[in-house]
């Protein structure tokens, strides 16, 4: 392997010759808040144990999740997105998260209902500009991604030749993630609108968008590699989330959580412990790694297969449960879990090919709606899950 630091690609990345569908590929991690109640920028960023500064340097704590895919280091910038009035506020530098000291001074400061954050480890061959971080942002919405187009280059001019102008326009940088997110714009009726989007058109725009661009893809005849797409986007109001490979089961995706609970129990947790404040600072992370594996959980096709199953019952259970408490609840999303394994609340996998939707409550509307996790089947490729397993909107 070829340890390469420089402005092209990841700051720490590493170069092998291995199998085309086990390539060494950065990513990134990033987490999404979202409720009726807002939390500080601090209770993400830097307040939890593995909080999102902890994992742009020690990216460890991903239970149940293999390493492929998953970035230890994420130190080729740092954005944050959140919410006021129903406008997003973007703030983006390309120094590594733990020592940007105006991130410090904006999270104690800003207070939001609605939070996306993004340490990113680019790609290789990525340039490291502020452009090129996420979140990204059209109108009154934000997107962040986390994974890879496989051919980018290759079906970039026909991934623009399916843009509108006016999200064609909005690009200012050269990723594949925030092409992704100007092709879910052009799928979007009316996308420049000040009023919150229908969640089945959110739904809907990144459906069609992640089937184009993998039939752009077996256009091209790119055989190799994989496509993964951890993506989140957000009006301010919805919020839509989605863990998928196109390889899947051979590959898996990134690693990716929710935790949905009492806000009272929540902003309690985050605000317990504190992260480390960088690397080598001296921090004790044995409780966070004592949940990591030793190695990479390997795992064959079938098994896959069946730790996915198994997780859309449990996710389905542990919704179903916490929407019988009328309690005001918070959806948190993270590649990482943000607090201790043995804390008081629990994070639950994503399952692979899976996209879940959430409407925060407001005060106009008292919303209480439970999220809702769904398939993510481009081109009806996903094995059909038993009928017990399909009732997940109840």
């Amino acid at each position: 392997a070829i340890l390469a630091r420089g402005h092209f690609g990841s700051r720490t990345e590493c170069r092998t010759e291995s199998r085309p569908l086990r390539r060494a590929l950065s990513m990134c991690r990033w987490v999404v808040y979202v409720a009726h109640d807002s939390v500080s920028l601090y209770d993400l960023t830097y307040g939890p144990k593995n909080s999102l500064i902890q994992q742009s340097f020690s990216a460890t704590d991903h239970p149940g999740f293999t390493s492929q895919n998953n970035a230890t280091l994420n130190a080729d910038g740092v954005g944050l997105a959140w919410y006021k009035s129903g406008k997003p506020f973007l703030y983006k530098a390309t120094e590594p998260a733990w020592c940007d000291p105006n991130l410090r001074e904006l999270a104690d400061y800003v207070e939001s209902p609605v939070i996306f954050g993004h340490v990113r480890a680019a790609s290789p061959g990525s340039i490291v500009n502020r452009e090129n971080c996420h979140p990204f942002r059209f109108g009154r919405l934000a997107f962040q991604h986390n994974g890879h187009i496989e051919g980018f280059k290759q079906i970039k001019r026909s991934m623009i030749g399916l843009m509108t102008n006016e999200a064609f326009d909005s690009v200012t940088g050269g990723t594949d993630s925030e092409h992704m997110f100007a092709l879910i714009v052009s799928y979007l009726p009316d996308p420049a609108r000040a009023s919150p989007f229908p969640p089945a058109e959110l739904e809907a725009a990144i459906r069609k968008a992640t089937d184009k661009v993998l039939e752009l893809i077996r256009g091209a005849s790119i055989l190799n590699g994989f496509t993964t797409l951890n993506m989140a986007v957000t009006d301010g109001e919805t919020v839509v989330a989605t863990r998928f490979c196109d390889k899947f089961p051979q590959v898996p995706p990134p690693s990716l959580y929710f935790c949905y609970d009492r806000v009272d129990v929540l902003g309690k947790l985050l605000a317990s412990a504190s992260a480390a404040g960088g690397p080598g600072d001296g921090s004790d992370l044995a409780d966070l790694q004592a949940d990591a594996p030793a190695k990479a959980l390997e795992r064959t096709e079938q098994e896959r297969h069946d730790v996915n199953a198994q997780r859309w019952l449990d996710n389905d259970a542990a919704l179903a449960a916490a929407s019988r408490d009328p309690a005001w609840r918070a959806l948190i999303m993270s590649s990482e879990p943000l607090t201790p394994k043995q804390a008081e609340t629990q994070w639950f996998p994503f399952p692979a090919q899976s996209m879940l939707t959430y409407t925060r409550g407001t005060e106009e509307s008292d919303h209480r709606a439970r999220p809702k996790l769904e398939q993510l089947c481009p081109g009806n490729t996903c094995d059909p899950r038993p009928p017990k397993m399909l009732k997940t909107s109840a």
